[in-house]
């Protein structure tokens, strides 16, 4: 159970969450070091590696610190902005008339990338391909976690669907990390 609170809470802060926390963005942004290092990133792929690193063996830890940071590299706004909510979808993908479809296949291959890169390194000892199909679920989890927000706020944010997305991650890394 721990993996997944773990994981929702470092998806958490790669989607931003640290900015909520009063005081944080005058911190990041007081230099361009803080800048790059508290980006939700940088930050929460080291927090990632070093709770792998602590759980398993450093190097699986390193190893699993950079899959977080390649497989979340790429920004994820476009693919949820387009996969949107159960009234609309929203953003670039939108904009420029390609259908919500669209934002769910590319939803399906960004969640899939993600997962491989996270199952890369369990190769190492124990290999687990949980975190393929975990990554598999992005485009379903980023749905319901947009609706939900919607359903609360009245706004388009996938400010839910980050947290519960990584709990989906934090199930698969149960079968790696064990409970």
């Amino acid at each position: 159970m721990i993996p997944v609170l773990v994981f929702a809470a470092l998806m958490a802060i790669k989607g931003g969450w640290l900015g909520r926390i009063p005081g944080w963005t005058a911190f990041q942004n007081s230099n361009m070091a803080t800048e790059r290092i508290f980006d939700g990133s940088i930050i929460s792929a080291c927090l990632a590696g070093l709770y792998v690193g602590m759980i398993h063996d450093p190097l699986a830890g390193v190893a699993f610190a950079l899959a977080w940071f390649t497989g979340n590299a790429p920004s994820m706004g476009e693919e949820a902005g387009a996969i949107g909510t159960y009234r609309r979808g929203w953003g670039d993908y939108v904009e420029a008339g390609f259908p919500r479809s669209m934002g769910w296949k590319k939803g399906l291959q960004r969640g899939v990338f993600l997962g491989a890169c996270l199952t890369l390194p369990t190769f190492l000892d124990d290999p687990s391909p949980w975190f393929i199909l975990a990554g598999a679920l992005f485009p379903a989890v980023y749905w319901a976690g947009q609706s939900l927000h919607y359903a609360f706020h009245k706004t388009d944010s996938w400010a839910y669907a980050e947290p519960i997305y990584g709990a989906a991650l934090g199930i698969a890394a149960i079968s790696y990390l064990g409970g």
